[in-house]
């Protein structure tokens, strides 16, 4: 299984988490509460790092509140070589 590194950069980070044992990847969650805007990008911090195992490499919108609401994930591409804080923008 592939795992990710976390570090929580605030005690409002949560842990991303797995739906289910053959989930394709990881939810994640706002540490703040955020309001998408029809047609603007809205930056939402999850005040976590990540470090990511070499071969990984994107962010897709898949499912729950993003599939839902036609919202999609403006990351993409993550290197496995740099650790910003995990910062994702949507757009609807």
């Amino acid at each position: 299984s592939t795992n990710l590194g976390i570090r929580r950069l605030s005690t409002t980070a949560r842990i991303p988490t797995r739906g289910s044992a053959l989930a394709a990847g990881y939810g994640f969650y706002s540490a703040h509460d955020a309001t998408i805007i029809r047609r603007r990008e809205v930056p939402v911090n999850t005040h976590t790092q990540l470090t990511i195992p070499a071969g990984t490499r994107t962010v897709a919108s898949r499912s729950g509140l993003v599939t839902k609401n036609f919202i999609d994930v403006g990351a993409r591409v993550i290197d496995a070589d740099v650790y910003p804080p995990f910062i994702l923008l949507f757009r609807q």
